[in-house]
């Protein structure tokens, strides 16, 4: 038997930070100092989740265009990747490029997506020499470089890293089918975030699937969400918040304590600036208690 839940549903929101891939699957400088701008997109879509519960899903391309320039990178950007960097925001990465998982698992070529190396990019001049250890008496001692030199001569796995405490999350933008579920397990992968039109409504929006355990996406949420973000004014998004509000209050009366994850479109940075105030609302609602990811 489960004990029923009380209080205010709980929510957790998943956004994706994302932008257009180029055909070399690097953004060069040109493009990381419009996008790190003080209007730039990248700077739009971190201002909108920063320090907020929101788990960020991050495009590793990012990061990696940012780390390959080296002393090179734009001051904004390398300022931009510091400050996502330092956030208190969960993070997880997506597939390189956003590319598309449900293709590739269909395909056989999951094991495709990962890049293989990035010397093309690298320049020497931009990095310090790779900083190695040297024999010493100390044995907690660790070579260091200095704050002003330039960092040290990446690896690709250097370029790729990223320290979370969450499991590898398959977030794919598309719907994922069962015969895909085992694919992705063997990619790696440990969660995948799915609809709720796709497995019905659960009891936990943590379930068990083949080999991999699914995120529950609350559909019918998700699409009020959407609404609110994409509103064209504020009048429109009010009115569209009131609704998603008007639901959660609903769930809280019909299952009170349970778990909710919504989710953002991937399309949200380009189509509206509203996310922040929609996530404002979900902090100050009595209807939902916004919760992290994890």
């Amino acid at each position: 038997a489960v004990p029923p839940g009380v209080g205010p549903v709980s929510v957790a929101v998943v956004v994706p930070i994302t932008v257009a891939a180029p055909a070399s699957g690097l953004l060069d400088a040109d493009d990381l100092e419009r996008y790190t701008g003080p209007f730039g997109s990248l700077t739009r879509q971190l201002d909108a989740v920063a320090g907020t519960p929101a788990a960020i899903a991050l495009d590793p391309m990012i990061p990696a265009s940012i780390r390959v320039l080296g002393s090179a990178a734009p001051s904004s950007a390398a300022q931009w990747l510091a400050r996502l960097e330092a956030t208190s925001n969960e993070v997880f990465l997506l597939a390189y490029a956003d590319a598309d998982l449900v293709s590739a698992a269909r395909t056989g070529t999951l094991g495709d997506l990962v890049p293989t190396g990035f010397d093309f990019a690298l320049d020497e001049a931009d990095f310090s020499p790779a900083v190695t250890a040297a024999p010493t008496a100390d044995p907690t001692a660790t070579p260091t470089v200095g704050p002003n030199d330039p960092p040290p001569f990446p690896t690709t796995d250097d370029l790729l890293a990223w320290t979370t405490a969450l499991p590898a999350i398959a977030w794919p933008d598309t719907t994922v089918g069962a015969d895909d579920l085992p694919a992705l397990a063997g990619a790696g992968y440990d969660h995948v975030i799915v609809s709720s039109s796709a497995t019905g409504e659960p009891a936990a929006p943590l379930v068990e699937l083949d080999g991999i355990r699914g995120v529950v996406a609350d559909a019918a949420l998700t699409a009020l969400l959407a609404d609110a973000v994409a509103a064209a004014s504020s009048s429109v998004r009010t009115t569209a918040v009131d609704a998603l509000d008007a639901e959660l209050a609903a769930r809280t009366a019909a299952t009170p304590g349970r778990g909710l994850v919504l989710t953002v479109n991937r399309a949200w940075n380009s189509t509206s600036t509203g996310l922040s105030e929609v996530l404002a609302r979900l902090a100050s609602t009595p209807n939902a208690t916004p919760v992290p990811l994890s």
